[in-house]
């Protein structure tokens, strides 16, 4: 019995906040917009800072007031600003500012929203994968050549950015309305970690929405995508299948299809060894746009200021490499090679803390898959990651029905 009493209080703490009103749902996508969507983005350097105005708007006329989280962050983000000016020969306060906007947004967005915060992205994510899957699909019809619109990299549908795949799969990579497939199924991966503390109930729940959000992040054909994917289905079925034999079964299914899919799909297997070669080839001033290869040259720059990092210039981050290193890397160790490594420890220790459980064990692999992420792209770069360090979640029922035990 009491085993049913913590389902159906599971069940109500999943759909206790599903009112969300139109300037909500509004909120959510401008604030996933802002998450790399190229029109967004295209239109002004400045669209970081009209958002803070707009969205503080909504923080005011709430009477909200900022958390003692947030003052510290900002307190250290103002800290380390303060000495990348000092120290660094070549900096910018422009950028500096910008970031404190995306840094502000990440804040003022899921502050504004609360407890109706990760609902409002799940359902946003959801609506926007649907839209790209259809699209997805009258490009793959049509080839492309649909009357009256131009389809190439970075020229956005609102919710469909067109990016050749020259992988063994001969297709189409959908990047939803992001910067590349990449960062889609980034901001995919969130939501079963938003929901991690509850994964059963929510996959019980919202069966549908999970299988559209799966099949647009299968459509991304990124490889951090298949890896970080395969990664939380694994840890998560390792600790949530308590039957011996079908945990076993289950476990060599999964690995015998990794194993296919890395020898079989060049963006998997063959894209990784090819990386991996050239990072190991890579001598000092030779410029490679891979993950490996780019880990090499920001460790080799994060040497030179490990504990303020070298800011946002590309001058100081990379030195003479600079010209050669714009829309590549990795992106953890960029963000380090940018702000430090204290800073980035901080934002993963931060990450451990705040996730969406009572679980140590979920809370590791909350934090894994966050740092696989990054090491895939830039995702500090922009606001939805940082908002991680802020996200209001309603009280666990299934903790507190745990306590009985």
């Amino acid at each position: 019995m009491i085993f049913i009493k913590i389902e159906e209080m599971d069940r109500k703490f999943l759909y206790s906040t599903l009112s969300i009103s139109k300037t909500e749902n509004l909120m959510m996508f401008l604030f996933l917009c802002m998450g790399g969507n190229k029109m967004l983005i295209g239109v002004t350097d400045y669209y970081a800072i009209i958002l803070v105005v707009v969205f503080y708007y909504f923080f005011r006329k709430r009477n909200m007031v900022f958390s003692s989280d947030f003052n510290k962050w900002l307190l250290f983000f103002i800290v380390l600003f303060l000495f990348q000016f000092i120290i660094l020969k070549e900096k910018s306060i422009p950028a500096d500012i910008n970031f404190l906007a995306k840094f502000f947004c990440a804040y003022l967005g899921v502050t504004i929203l609360g407890e109706k915060f990760r609902y409002a992205y799940f359902k946003t994510i959801t609506w926007i994968a649907l839209v790209s899957l259809l699209m997805s699909l009258l490009v793959l019809l049509t080839h492309g050549n649909i009357p009256g619109i131009d389809l190439e990299r970075s020229r956005s549908l609102v919710v469909f950015n067109y990016y050749p795949n020259m992988s063994s799969l001969r297709t189409y990579r959908n990047c939803g309305m992001f910067w590349e497939p990449g960062a889609f199924q980034g901001y995919i991966m969130l939501v079963p970690l938003l929901y991690i503390g509850q994964i059963k109930q929510f996959w019980a729940t919202y069966r549908k929405e999970c299988l559209i959000l799966l099949v647009t992040l299968l459509s991304t054909v990124s490889t951090t995508g298949y890896v970080t994917l395969a990664a939380f289905l694994f840890l998560i079925v390792l600790k949530k299948v308590k039957n011996l034999v079908t945990r076993t079964i289950i476990i060599v299914l999964m690995f015998t299809g990794g194993i296919y899919a890395y020898n079989t799909f060049d963006f998997l297997g063959e894209k990784l060894e090819i990386q991996y070669a050239e990072a190991q080839e890579l001598g000092r001033g030779d410029v490679t746009w891979s993950r490996f290869g780019a880990t090499i040259i920001d460790i080799d720059n994060i040497k030179k200021n490990p504990l303020i990092g070298n800011g946002f210039l590309m001058k100081e981050r990379y030195g003479n490499l600079a010209e050669y290193m714009g829309g590549t890397g990795n992106g953890l160790t960029g963000a380090i090679n940018i702000f430090g490594v204290p800073i980035i420890f901080i934002y993963l220790l931060s990450l451990f803390k705040r996730a969406p459980t009572h679980s140590d064990y979920e809370k590791v692999v909350f934090t894994i898959v966050v740092f696989l992420m990054l090491i895939g792209e830039f995702f500090l770069n922009y606001p939805p990651f940082w908002s991680l360090l802020f996200v209001k979640y309603p009280k666990l029922c299934i903790n507190r029905a745990n306590k009985l035990f």
